[in-house]
């Protein structure tokens, strides 16, 4: 095909006036000769960086993405299909098209290697990036009009590349939102089923000390009223009265074990005085029951606490102060509560034995009380961390937002 450059035409010709319009098309339009080598593109592929006659001789292979180039190149393509044929609902989509009509190539995706840039003195030694743009391709075979059909003569492809980068990077922005939104959903489920087996463990908890301490009652004031009642038929007042007071011991002790179970249901003093007080209540009640001293530091302002956060935060305490008399065997606790900037810091540590926390978080089943205050924190959206070495002690670490 004879070259020549558009000002050596009149602007009157028809060449003038069809490469004109091309040269406008927002769209990448191209021409590669048999062999593959670029003899017309237009200026859309400034947008890859490249001048128009700097690709002109050149393969086509130098703006298409490596692994592109091998499923979209007749070279490598047509080996797959080799001694087998191709069937018109499904034909290979090829760069460099042969075919025509209804076997041409459309809809062909794409990756375009824009051209490297060189670096220059503003980059400052930074690594320059290879940027990839996204490419829809129709491509069909062009052939000399004026020899018989069978015999036609191949001249090369002609091609069409529209940009559709920001669509792509949009569908790609829209498929990580879409997986976002389907783990937060997963996690919504993990979260809802780890709050109905929190109140399970709750109901069973409640239900276990009732069952405890309501049967002990029970059996031990209907063994006394037993008493009671022989004593009388033998008129033995003095006896009575003795089994009276033993009952009226028990019946109290039982009314006590029932306010501290309701107490932990839901603190009272925490709609009355707030929870600093409330726990300094709670700290002085534990050193009576177990003879611990509690050094209780509180420096927040508890009119900011949301109720959530408040009973979140006692509740906390509350089960690390129990772990605390169940395992450690501690004669000091230090529990600190203080401000931080949008937040609320908990710090628990004691003079225990400790323990091993990897054997403990890598085991099957992590301890109730530990999996119960993790959870509780990561309700609010806190954190929960938790340090311990055996014969050190343990030290807990909560941060709530507010």
């Amino acid at each position: 095909m004879k070259k020549f450059k558009i000002e050596q035409l009149k602007e009157n010709e028809p060449e003038v006036q069809y490469l004109n319009i091309l040269q406008e098309l927002p769209d990448i339009v191209y021409k590669i000769d048999p062999n593959g080598n670029f003899s017309f593109v237009n200026n859309s592929v400034r947008m890859l960086g490249y001048k128009p006659e700097e690709l002109i001789g050149k393969h086509f292979s130098k703006i298409i993405h490596p692994d592109d180039l091998k499923l979209f190149a007749r070279q490598y393509v047509l080996k797959k299909y080799k001694g087998k044929g191709t069937s018109d609902e499904t034909p290979p989509k090829l760069f460099d098209e042969r075919r025509t009509g209804q076997r041409k190539t459309t809809n062909l995706s794409i990756r375009l290697i824009p051209k490297k840039r060189k670096k220059t003195k503003e980059d400052r030694g930074e690594i320059i990036a290879e940027v990839i743009a996204f490419g829809d391709v129709s491509s069909t075979g062009h052939y000399a009009t004026h020899i018989q059909e069978k015999n036609k003569k191949f001249l090369g492809t002609l091609g069409i590349i529209r940009d559709f980068t920001k669509h792509k990077h949009a569908e790609e922005k829209i498929k990580q939102h879409e997986k976002m939104l389907e783990e937060s959903e997963k996690e919504l489920k993990r979260f809802s089923h780890r709050i109905l087996k929190i109140r399970e463990e709750e109901k069973k908890k409640l239900s276990a000390n009732l069952h405890s301490e309501l049967g002990s009652m029970a059996v031990t004031l209907d063994s006394y009223l037993n008493n009671i009642e022989d004593a009388i038929k033998g008129n033995n007042l003095k006896i009575s009265l003795d089994i009276i007071r033993k009952s009226k011991r028990k019946f109290e002790k039982s009314i006590k074990m029932l306010k501290r179970i309701i107490a932990d249901l839901r603190p009272p003093d925490l709609d009355i005085v707030g929870l600093p007080d409330a726990l300094r209540e709670y700290f002085l009640n534990i050193k009576k029951q177990t003879g611990i001293n509690i050094q209780c530091i509180m420096k927040i302002d508890d009119k900011k606490l949301t109720n959530n956060a408040a009973i979140t935060l006692y509740r906390i305490v509350q089960e690390a102060i129990t772990n605390i008399i169940k395992h450690s065997n501690a004669k000091k606790v230090t529990v600190r509560m203080t401000s931080r900037d949008n937040g609320i810091q908990l710090r628990i540590c004691d003079n225990g034995k400790g323990f091993d926390t990897v054997k403990v978080k890598q085991g099957t089943k992590m301890h109730i009380g530990l999996r119960s205050m993790t959870e509780m924190a990561e309700s609010l959206g806190g954190t929960f961390d938790i340090t311990s070495t055996p014969g050190q002690g343990t030290e807990i670490v909560v941060i709530l937002p507010i």
